[in-house]
């Protein structure tokens, strides 16, 4: 009967991490989700860091239970689980408003000076518009009292509960942290050079992921503690809906960086919202924020009348060059589309793409309010379109 081999020092310290890798991966779990997708961060030993070590299985358990720090990781993870719900759920308010004013100017500068009076401040201000952060506790309030500045042609206030997706990242961001500080304890007493480097690896990684969702934390509560209203000004006289009352096509006409006028497709996208915003729905469509205002929305609508996605292209980049500053030709694997910069001083970027699924033409925006935003978030975005593959 062959003999098992004996355990190296080397490869206890390979099992100890394998072990915490494991309670990592149990406790980054989503809610009803797999762990393999779920753990952008996870990491493991490859094949030639184990060296020519192999395992004993009962040799291996006395091994790691002898670190106590697998044990640890795994009764973190299940006090994570047993954790219950917070006693208030968390949730992020916002609102548009768009008034007709005898002047914009002056209309513009009393929001201003309201959302600073009661605790908040600007995210962006345009020549007709204004994004304000008001404190989460004063939005209704706010809202009220920045619909009197004129006389209301639209109102829209939507209401997310962020609670669980809060809480996951929160659990997920503390069994890493605590994961990263045992694999230092881990690297203290690590004697081969080779075990370090092992080690240390991991602990690049696991700071990285650390760093992702902390990242991720800070935008949500942002969006949590302040609460977003965005108003339009609209003059009595407004001489740029003369140019858009000629355009053909009335889905193009009602386009609006700031507003949602395309409804939600038939069927699932398969989009992932990318790290970093917050995801608003669940549905068919796609809606999500950033806490430094650039906002995604994916709907769709008939495809009437029928065209593929570079004659749609071409109609937004023709029908809207009009009222920007530039626009700039965009394509991202089956979308393609226009970018459009504002005319303002400190301009904003709109991105409009199109897709043809089927008999729909599936229509993506994004808000960029300035040019750091654009850079900051660009890429994620075409890569979110990208990688959306058919429909289910």
């Amino acid at each position: 009967m062959r003999a098992q081999p004996r355990l190296t020092r080397r490869g206890a310290i390979a099992l100890a991490i394998g072990a915490l890798c494991l309670a990592i991966l149990i406790g980054c779990a989503p809610f009803g989700g797999s762990a393999e997708s779920s753990a952008p961060g996870f990491f493991s030993l490859a094949e030639d860091d184990m060296g020519d070590f192999e395992p004993a299985l009962e040799q291996a358990e006395r091994s790691v239970a002898s670190t106590g720090l697998a044990a640890d990781a795994q009764t973190d993870a299940q006090a994570d689980g047993e954790r219950g719900e917070p006693a208030e759920r968390l949730r992020v308010f916002t609102g548009d408003l768009r008034l007709s004013v005898p002047r914009v100017d002056e209309s513009r500068a009393q929001a201003i000076a309201y959302a600073e009076e009661i605790g908040g401040y600007v995210e962006r201000s345009t020549a007709d518009s204004v994004v304000v952060r008001v404190p989460a506790e004063s939005f209704f309030e706010a809202f009220e009292a920045l619909e009197a500045l004129g006389d209301l042609l639209h109102r829209l206030v939507q209401t997310a509960d962020v609670t669980d997706q809060y809480t996951d990242v929160e659990r997920r961001l503390e069994i890493a942290t605590r994961s990263r500080d045992r694999l230092y304890e881990l690297l203290e007493r690590a004697e081969d050079a080779d075990e370090r480097v092992a080690i240390l690896r991991e602990i690049r990684r696991l700071t990285e992921e650390v760093e992702r969702l902390r990242s991720a934390i800070e935008s949500l509560a942002e969006l949590i503690a302040y609460s977003r209203i965005t108003l339009q000004f609209v003059s009595r006289i407004q001489s740029d809906q003369v140019l858009r009352d000629r355009i053909p096509f009335s889905w193009i006409a009602r386009l609006d960086p700031l507003s949602a006028t395309i409804g939600e497709p038939e069927r699932r996208l398969s989009l992932v919202v990318p790290d970093g915003f917050a995801a608003f729905e669940n549905g068919r469509g796609v809606r999500a924020e950033a806490a430094d205002g650039t906002r995604l929305r994916v709907g769709a609508r008939e495809n009437l009348p029928a065209g593929d996605a570079a004659f749609w292209a071409d109609a937004l980049g023709f029908h809207l060059e009009p009222f920007y500053r530039a626009a700039v030709r965009e394509e991202s694997g089956s979308w393609i589309g226009v970018r459009l910069e504002s005319k303002d001083r400190d301009p904003f970027f709109y991105l409009v793409m199109v897709s043809v699924g089927g008999d729909e033409l599936l229509v993506s925006e994004a808000f960029f309010p300035d040019a750091e935003a654009f850079d900051r978030h660009a890429a994620t975005v075409f890569s979110m379109l990208s990688g959306e593959g058919d429909q289910e």
